[in-house]
């Protein structure tokens, strides 16, 4: 069996490292004992025809195996617990409730921390004051939630899951 093959960029500035969505990728990957190989981006190669043939939107990661090509991590993620048959819980309730948490932060949350990042580059000090209030107290709101979450369950799901991985 090969090994599979996820996609990252080789240039993430320091602010960001930990954050770019491979590392959730990494993180199952590594609790299922799988060995994997690390297909590094340069600046400007995520935009290629290479990369783009295998995600569309130029993002990270992607994930090989063989001639299976997957993009988007909550994907990749629900991909490799079905594989392997951990980390997405057997009972119903709880299997639902890791995917409500998973969705809700590839769509909800993830995109926030990400928006109060981009208004520290707008020019306009009135644009960045407007945008940096609006991201950083909505993601304040949204970390409350999480916290009065993990408060009442150690995990989101009542066990460990690729919920925990993404959030």
């Amino acid at each position: 069996m090969t090994r599979p093959i996820i996609t990252a960029f080789d240039w993430v500035p320091d602010f960001a490292r930990g954050q770019v969505r491979d590392l959730r990728v990494r993180w199952a990957l590594e609790e299922v004992g799988q060995p994997y190989d690390v297909l590094y981006l340069s600046q400007g190669e995520q935009k290629a025809g290479p990369h783009r043939g295998r995600q569309p939107f130029g993002q990270v990661p992607t994930y090989e195996e063989g001639d299976l090509i997957l993009f988007e991590s909550g994907a990749i993620l629900i991909y490799l617990a079905e594989k392997s048959g951990l980390f997405l819980p057997r009972d119903a309730r709880a299997r639902v409730q890791a995917l409500e948490w998973l969705m809700w932060q590839v769509g909800g949350f993830g995109p926030m921390p990400g928006q109060v990042h981009h208004f520290l580059g707008v020019a306009d000090p009135q644009d960045q004051r407007y945008g940096l209030e609006r991201y950083s107290k909505e993601t304040h709101r949204l970390y409350g939630v999480m916290d009065k979450r993990l408060a009442a369950h150690e995990f989101f799901a009542g066990e460990l899951s690729i919920a925990d991985f993404a959030i």
